[in-house]
C-alpha cells in the first residue's frame, strides 16, 4: 500500500512480502523501490494484504 501524507508532501509505501520462507513487513521507498525489513509476522501466518486507513492525522 502507498500511503501520501499531504502536511509533508511525502509518500511512504508498505508491503507483505514472503521471503526466505517467512511473512515479514516492509516499508518501500516509492522512489527505488527499495525494500526494508520492519518486521516479521507469526509463524504459521499468512498475510497476503496490507490497507491503512485514509484518514491519518
Amino acid at each position: 500500500d502507498i500511503y501520501y501524507q499531504a502536511s509533508e508532501g511525502s509518500n511512504r509505501g508498505f508491503a507483505a512480502l514472503a521471503t526466505g520462507g517467512k511473512q515479514r513487513f516492509y516499508k518501500v521507498d516509492v522512489l527505488t523501490g527499495r525494500a526494508t525489513p520492519v518486521g516479521d509476522f507469526p509463524a504459521g501466518r499468512q498475510v497476503v494484504d496490507v490497507a491503512l486507513p485514509l484518514n491519518q492525522h
